[in-house]
Order: structure tokens, then C-alpha cells, then sequence
């Protein structure tokens, strides 16, 4: 079942790399860390040939709210 974290009335697309993280660590622990202290999902990096990639908290064992 889906649920809405965000809270919006209705459908919302948002598009990926709408928001910056420049922040964000690349290693585990900070990794783990980060998403643990941020009201996020998780992290997708974009890699200029068009690759990208997704970590999520729940990949640490992270419970989001």
C-alpha cells in the first residue's frame, strides 16, 4: 500500500533532481546518518550519461516520520 509522507491533496509528479543535495555524503555511516535526521525517502544521483541511482533509508533499516 502507498502512502503520502508529504502530505499533498492530491497527486503531485516531482520531478528528480528538482532539489540539490549538496550535502549528502557518499560513505555508509554518513549515508545512514543523513537520511536518518532528513524527512526523505532517500537520495538518486545523476550521472552526466543519463545513469541514476537511488538509496533509500529503509536500505538502512531506517523508518521514515
Amino acid at each position: 500500500m502507498q502512502k503520502n509522507p508529504e502530505g499533498y491533496a492530491s497527486h503531485v509528479l516531482v520531478r528528480h533532481g528538482r532539489e540539490v543535495l549538496d550535502d549528502a555524503p557518499r560513505d555508509w555511516t554518513g549515508l545512514r546518518s543523513y537520511l536518518a535526521n532528513k524527512d526523505i525517502e532517500g537520495i538518486v544521483w545523476h550521472h552526466p550519461d543519463g545513469r541514476m541511482v537511488k538509496i533509500k533509508g529503509k536500505d538502512f533499516g531506517l523508518k521514515r516520520g
